[in-house]
């Protein structure tokens, strides 16, 4: 049967069996990451040769990096796939 209701059985269905999945939340400089997979390595491991890189993008002040608020909009006359594929 494919529908069974919880009426009529239980018909093996556990609710604890499909709770949501807990991220595994680590941050970097103040960049928040958030990882599903229980297999993946750590952030610091993951990030790995990257990280100076990522350095020079948030070190470029002593205060840290800044987060500029509004809005940048660009007009692009072109196919809607064109942006995201090239």
């Amino acid at each position: 049967e494919a529908f069974c209701d919880k009426k009529e059985g239980d018909c093996g269905f556990d609710k604890a069996d499909w709770g949501p999945l807990q991220a595994r939340v680590e941050t970097y400089k103040g960049l928040i990451f958030a990882n599903w997979d229980a297999q993946a390595p750590d952030l610091k491991t993951y990030l790995s040769d990257a990280t100076p890189y990522m350095d020079v993008m948030l070190d470029r002040t002593e205060a840290g990096t800044e987060v500029i608020t509004g809005m940048q909009k660009t007009v692009i006359p072109c196919n809607w796939k064109s942006p995201a594929e090239h």
